[in-house]
């Protein structure tokens, strides 16, 4: 008869002990990476990471004004149906504004399609939000942007929670505006094209 063995549990994540040199690399940003970068919001990560394409978001190109509220992580271009999002290893919603950057731990970004592990909505890759676990009573947190031409933007966050002996409880609310900034307030943008500090290197625009 066959000893018996430990339960092995996956959560729906297999990115959290990949290495730079394995076959599917994974890159992971923990809270000083995040600092460091200046505490991004999470539609400004998504932004700066190398292997991203466009995101939509506010008022970018890939959705205009219908996407305001919303943001998403589009690896290598192939669009956020393409991108698996996973909140603590279980998939979630692709609208990444529903998850508080305040409270995450780090986040882990399979650079390479992993379609054979996970199916086809991580055809261009996966992104895995990790938040913290050891946030024991309450924390309170205010940053502000400023802009020239605009009131800039204000995000404040509270975070509690309690950390026992086998589980945790966390709760996190963040208050978030962003004032318009428009382009009459940026004098090179009212320049004619020609006189414009940078220029298109293509063809010419129609």
């Amino acid at each position: 008869e066959p000893a018996a063995q430990d339960r092995v549990v996956v959560t729906g994540s297999l990115i959290a002990g990949a290495s730079e040199d394995a076959p599917l690399a994974v890159d992971v940003f923990d809270v000083q990476d995040l600092k460091d970068r200046g505490s991004p919001n999470i539609q400004e990560f998504a932004r700066s990471l190398s292997q991203s394409g466009e995101t939509t978001g506010e008022t970018s190109l890939a959705g205009g004004a219908a996407t305001a509220g919303t943001s998403n992580v589009s690896l290598r271009g192939l669009g956020p149906t393409r991108t698996m999002t996973l909140l603590n290893g279980r998939r979630t919603t692709e609208n990444t504004n529903a998850i508080p950057t305040a409270a995450l731990q780090r986040v882990e970004v399979l650079k390479e399609g992993a379609g054979v592990t996970y199916g086809a909505g991580a055809v261009a890759g996966v992104v895995n939000f990790v938040t913290r676990r050891d946030v024991d009573g309450l924390e309170l947190s205010l940053e502000k942007k400023f802009y020239e031409g605009s009131k800039g933007e204000i995000e404040i966050n509270a975070l509690t929670g309690w950390v026992g002996d086998t589980s945790n409880f966390l709760f996190s609310l963040t208050y978030a505006d962003q004032d318009s900034l428009k382009y009459t307030k940026r004098p090179d943008l009212l320049k004619p094209y020609e006189d414009l500090p940078i220029q298109y290197t293509g063809d010419s625009p129609n």
